[in-house]
């Protein structure tokens, strides 16, 4: 019986001490933004964090973030991006109700950026990557 409880023991300890997956602090919150528009994108900024230039359909590589925000399950953070000499942006994104607000900060997100008529919009596609 002692064996048995020494046995148990050391699955325990061995159990506790590796961990299934570790983050480094600095990146427990990581995003990757795609753009699926036909154009590109220049001066792309995001949370007020300047993500750079994106040919059509390219995609930024993971970019950390200490928190994003998320209403009913869409990007919920102010994003801009030259396109064709104009500034767009989706200011005026006008979600149903403001009661499934949550920020996140941890996790890996996959974002997609598109134009829809002179507004941009971001969705999270992150169930949907291979």
């Amino acid at each position: 019986m002692r064996n048995v409880y020494l046995i148990l023991l050391l699955i325990i300890i061995i159990g506790c001490s590796s961990p299934v997956e570790q983050f480094d602090e600095e990146e427990k919150l990581v995003v990757k933004f795609v753009n699926r528009s036909d154009r590109p994108m220049n001066n792309i900024q995001i949370a007020d964090k300047p993500i750079g230039n994106l040919q059509a359909g390219a995609s930024t590589n993971y970019i950390k973030f200490n928190e994003f925000r998320f209403d009913s399950g869409l990007p919920d953070e102010d994003a801009f991006a030259e396109i064709d000499g104009k500034v767009l942006s989706n200011k005026s994104r006008n979600y149903w109700c403001g009661t499934e607000k949550y920020t996140v900060d941890s996790g890996k997100y996959l974002i997609q950026i598109q134009i829809i008529d002179t507004v941009l919009s971001l969705k999270d596609i992150t169930a949907c990557a291979p």
